[in-house]
């Protein structure tokens, strides 16, 4: 079973949340224009970034894939056993990249959860 995680429009109204070292998950990314139109952004010609803000504050830089047909304005990346190995709140933003230009989604949030019952060392 595939997990995805789809991050639309750059913000989540619910925190999904998946299981510490867990691996082959599909995260998703919309980058949208923040303007009126709030339309997906044309990544033709554009390469994509994924990044992970991990609970102890170091960032995680990974090669993304831009989603067919470009014009979809989605960005994805699917995980592996270096990411998602220790539990709390994770960031995750998306970044679309091309020669001088530079276009970050706001950063959503992922839920590691421990491979065991949680207990009071695990809250914040």
């Amino acid at each position: 079973m595939a997990l995805a995680i789809a991050i639309n429009g750059g913000t989540n109204l619910r925190i999904p949340s998946l299981q510490m070292g867990c691996t082959g998950v599909t995260i998703a990314i919309t980058l949208t224009n923040l303007g009126a139109s709030g339309a997906a952004l044309d990544l033709t010609t554009f390469t994509a970034q994924m990044l992970f803000f991990t609970p102890a504050g170091v960032t995680l830089t990974r090669a993304a894939t831009v989603e067919s047909p470009a014009t979809s304005g989605i960005i994805s990346y699917v995980s592996t056993s270096a990411e998602f190995d220790a539990i709390g709140e994770w960031g995750v933003q998306g970044v679309a990249i091309k020669t001088g230009v530079r276009y970050p989604s706001t950063v959503g949030t992922i839920r590691v959860l421990p491979n065991r019952r949680l207990t009071s060392e695990d809250l914040p």
